[in-house]
């Protein structure tokens, strides 16, 4: 969490960019954790536990190949 915090002291003259804070996470390859989230998320007025993102993390993940086709869009459909 200390990382954080000096992540976001070093932003621009106090101006609060998630995207950095995301893009430098990521590039960190640190574990991302509900702090992460919640902090790049903080002004859309929504949360995650960690316990809520534990459960997210042990979904099965799916994959599409881009372009859609009619196929592929269909399936995506019926997951959304």
């Amino acid at each position: 969490m200390k990382n954080l915090q000096s992540q976001c002291a070093k932003q621009t003259k106090g101006i609060f960019m998630p995207f950095k804070i995301a893009k430098n996470h990521l590039e960190s390859g640190n574990t991302t954790t509900s702090d992460i989230i919640n902090h790049v998320v903080k002004k859309q007025k929504v949360s995650i536990t960690q316990e809520q993102l534990d459960i997210l993390v042990q979904l099965p993940g799916v994959s599409f190949d881009l372009p859609f086709n009619k196929e592929t869009k269909r399936v995506f459909k019926e997951l959304i």
